[in-house]
């Protein structure tokens, strides 16, 4: 049995069907008072780390900074807690001297738990301070909300709530397969259900693709009996139960992971 936190996909925004949706984003400030021991730039030295975990994965990011001891040598995310030197896990792309932009690699289950959870931060270096000149934690990140909440509304309530969002897709993206993933998802979720079915006592995170203009807040947990029963919905086994308490949804998230 699986006892890891499936993958986080992006909650689904209300939109353009092209929009690029997001899991999670936040501001990030770069300071040099973060920045490894021995580290001697200018007082006002800093910047600014706008980042953005998007539906595949994937971290968009645009890193600024400012009054330096000298132009931007390189960039990266490291796994680390505050004020402790950690690995590179993502190189960032410089633009020019004082600005870093693009996207990193996919991140995996692992990554996507520690970059949550806060055990991520963003290093940027000169050549006066190779080991690093400014630095941030990635802390506060802000989940993207869903419109149906399987928290706050009943069984019923939330899949009139999500079959309400399916109707103002046009004809086609409603015979889509995300839109019949999405639906065979939330019925087979245990949303509105007081206790755990006593033959159905295994958790199954089910994964919900994305589905253009339809938006789910919170991850679904479907309550099944056996791991092939789980693996039939495209889901992944994890401890725990789904009622009363959804172990699908990562730490360090006041209202959840928000899935598309």
């Amino acid at each position: 049995m699986r006892t890891a936190l499936t993958l986080i996909t992006a909650v689904v925004l209300l939109g353009s069907t092209t929009a690029r949706a997001h899991v999670a984003e936040g501001s990030i400030p770069l300071t040099v008072a973060e920045a490894a021991p021995g580290v001697t730039p200018p007082a006002n030295a800093g910047g600014t780390a706008d980042l953005e975990l998007s539906a595949d994965l994937t971290i968009e990011y645009t890193v600024t900074v400012h009054d330096l001891t000298g132009p931007v040598f390189l960039g990266h995310i490291h796994e680390g807690a505050p004020g402790v030197e950690g690995g590179i896990v993502f190189p960032l792309t410089k633009i020019d001297d004082t600005t870093l932009q693009g996207e990193t690699e996919v991140l995996t289950e692992a990554q996507v738990e520690t970059l949550l959870a806060g055990g991520y931060y963003v290093n940027v270096h000169t050549t006066a301070n190779g080991g690093g000149e400014v630095r941030g934690q990635i802390v506060g990140l802000d989940l993207t909300q869903g419109t149906c909440s399987c928290r706050t509304l009943s069984r019923k309530d939330f899949r009139k709530c999500v079959a309400g969002e399916i109707k103002k897709l046009d004809k086609t993206a409603k015979k889509s397969a995300e839109v019949k993933a999405l639906k065979k998802a939330v019925k087979k979720s245990a949303c509105g259900l007081a206790a755990q079915p006593k033959k159905k006592p295994l958790a199954c995170c089910l994964p919900i693709n994305e589905a253009a203009n339809t938006a789910v807040s919170g991850k679904l947990c479907a309550p099944v009996k056996k791991d092939t029963q789980c693996a039939a919905l495209g889901g992944a086994i994890v401890e725990g139960s789904c009622v009363p308490d959804n172990p699908c949804f990562p730490p360090a998230s006041p209202s959840g992971a928000f899935l598309d």
